[in-house]
């Protein structure tokens, strides 16, 4: 059991150099539960592990651990975790400081949990100058973060207050400022994507604007693009395997697609990227037809393993059309299949049958790009037998209701 117990230790601590908190703690989650059993069926005593692996509290003799505990719940676990990672926790003596920064938090409308996370996820910040957080706080306040979009922003992103106030926090927002040229602009962009709070202004934010304006986002256009889609001031480059994709895609750079793929790559991983391709290969598409579709419509990169199945299935089996035909129909893969695609397909079908339809495949791509009203009234009513059509329409609609549909994919740009 001892054994385990180093182990987990020794899982938590190499976790928490990349701050990652959560996995260290079900960690130490797993060791403590196990050392309880232990403890209440062989009076095993959990102080016997204190020296070695220093993850033991007594609260009654730890001042902080009695403060965290009673007043915000937290557990032993991550207690232990937290003095882990800021050994100078464990031997205050007094929490005048650390009762100064919970009291800011509090006159600034944090609650006990907020606070309680603010405090896991910061540990070596918690007995920082009272006046130091205060003045960031204020800056943040000046630049329009107040109230709950405050309490949002540090609860997501505690990192924030351990940030240098002169050196970091103060360059970061006034030049995030400067950028969106509007307080309201830098609240959505913040509210958005609040790790750009996070970066810095010489090392992040100048290399990644320079790096777009090098593919021609510029004035306007840049400013609403980082509205809509901040996390790209993330990416400073391109990898050596993201530049292969966009030439393999083969979108020419004066075409509108090419700027939407390029910050589809910016906002995605590539593994994630890739698995999309794969999955579009595995429901019979070749890779040249995959990165056709690609070119045809980038947003393609967007569609989940489920939804691109399931209308691939219907196309191959239903509609008895090779794979490759989503290429030319490929307004099947952006519409909801229960409530759009089915329904419009059997009336299709049913026109075809009857010799209705002069130039079947065209009207089906046709019918299928039509509004709702517009459909209805051209197609359905306009035709002899539209009781018949209707009918087919309807019972296709009653079907999707009464099954999990997906949801329609709304067709707008990146930007």
């Amino acid at each position: 059991m001892a054994m385990a117990m180093a182990m987990a230790m020794a899982m938590a601590g190499a976790v928490m150099k990349r701050r990652n908190y959560s996995f260290a703690l079900r960690s130490l989650n797993f060791a403590f539960e196990s050392l309880s059993i232990l403890h209440c069926h062989s009076g095993f005593a959990l102080s016997t592990l204190a020296d070695k692996n220093d993850c033991v509290i007594d609260h009654l003799e730890n001042p902080f651990a009695q403060f965290a505990c009673t007043r915000f719940n937290i557990s032993s676990v991550e207690i232990a975790l937290m003095f882990k990672w800021a050994p100078t926790l464990q031997r205050l003596q007094t929490l005048d400081k650390i009762e100064e920064f919970v009291g800011v938090l509090e006159e600034n409308g944090f609650k006990q949990e907020q606070i309680a996370k603010i405090m896991r996820s910061i540990p070596k910040h918690l007995a920082a100058s009272c006046k130091e957080t205060r003045n960031k706080l204020q800056l943040l306040k000046d630049s329009g973060i107040r109230g709950e979009k405050l309490v949002k922003l540090l609860t997501g992103r505690p990192l924030v207050l351990t940030f240098s106030l002169e050196q970091r926090l103060i360059p970061t927002v006034t030049f995030l400022l400067n950028l969106y040229q509007s307080q309201d602009l830098f609240l959505k962009s913040v509210l958005r994507y609040m790790s750009i709070l996070t970066f810095s202004v010489e090392n992040t934010l100048k290399p990644s604007i320079a790096f777009w304006e090098g593919y021609g986002f510029r004035g306007e256009e840049l400013t609403k693009l980082l509205v809509l889609r901040p996390s790209i001031l993330r990416c400073i480059s391109f990898t050596t395997a993201q530049l292969d994709l966009i030439r393999k895609i083969g979108i020419a750079k004066e075409s509108k697609s090419y700027k939407h793929v390029l910050i589809l790559l910016a906002t995605s991983r590539m593994a994630t990227l890739e698995a999309k391709i794969r999955n579009f290969q595995l429901c019979g598409l070749s890779y040249e037809e995959t990165m056709e579709l690609f070119r045809l419509n980038p947003h393609a990169f967007g569609l989940s393993k489920e939804n691109i199945r399931a209308k691939m299935d219907f196309v191959v089996k239903n509609m008895e059309l090779p794979p490759n035909s989503v290429i030319k129909y490929r307004d099947i893969l952006f519409s909801n299949l229960d409530k759009l695609v089915k329904p419009r397909f059997f009336v299709w079908k049913k026109l075809a049958s009857m010799n209705g339809l002069e130039n079947c495949n065209k009207t089906l791509r046709r019918m299928l790009n039509m509004r709702e009203a517009e459909f209805v009234t051209k197609i359905l009513k306009r035709h002899p037998e539209s009781a018949t059509l209707l009918s087919i329409y309807e019972k296709g609609l009653a079907d999707a209701s009464s099954s999990s549909a997906y949801t329609q994919i709304l067709r707008r740009g990146f930007f």
